[in-house]
Order: C-alpha cells, then sequence, then structure tokens
C-alpha cells in the first residue's frame, strides 16, 4: 500500500524524470547506440506514471463531488428539518385557535 501511495503522491514527478531521462536518451543516440529495450521501458514508465497521475486527478474529483454530494444532502436534512419544525408549528396555532374556538362556543 505504502508503494501505491507513493506512486500516487510522485507520479507526475516520476513521468517528468523519465521524460528527461528519455530526451537525454535520444540526443545519446545520435552518438552511442542505445538498446530500444530501455527506449521501451522508459516509455513504458512514462505511459504508466502517466496513467497513475490521471487516476489521481479523477480520484480527486471522486472526492471533492462526494464531499460535495454530502454537503448537498445535510442542507437538504436541514430544510426537512426546518419545513417540519414550521409543520408543527403550524398545527400548535391551529389546536390552540380550535381550543379557543371550542372555549368560546
Amino acid at each position: 500500500f505504502t508503494i501505491f501511495k507513493w506512486l500516487f503522491d510522485n507520479s507526475e514527478a516520476i513521468n517528468d524524470f523519465c521524460k528527461c531521462i528519455l530526451r537525454v536518451l535520444r540526443v545519446a543516440s545520435r552518438i552511442v547506440a542505445i538498446p530500444a529495450w530501455l527506449v521501451n521501458i522508459i516509455s513504458s514508465i512514462i505511459t504508466v506514471t502517466g496513467l497513475i497521475s490521471e487516476m489521481a486527478d479523477f480520484i480527486q474529483f471522486v472526492e471533492i463531488v462526494e464531499k460535495m454530494v454530502r454537503f448537498i444532502i445535510k442542507v437538504v436534512r436541514f430544510i426537512i428539518s426546518v419545513v417540519q419544525f414550521i409543520i408543527s408549528v403550524v398545527q400548535f396555532i391551529i389546536s390552540v385557535v380550535q381550543f379557543i374556538i371550542s372555549v368560546v362556543q
């Protein structure tokens, strides 16, 4: 779990670092023969860390949406409780008026 958290937290930095290495290898490949497998591995790391970075952004978005939904639910519950309070006050007033009417008659 710690490794995945570290990857999530540092995926953009790893991605940028691998892109720099890939640029250096491309420049170096003009002078020295660079194995294709090394370039492929670094390209794969860039792809994976890019996906992890996007997934981390998506997870943050989902967490924000979840917080918004929870807030909306709290607001709706508050509104419902206020409406229930108003209904109970109105019922109380009606009962008081009915009592006064019954006493007057």
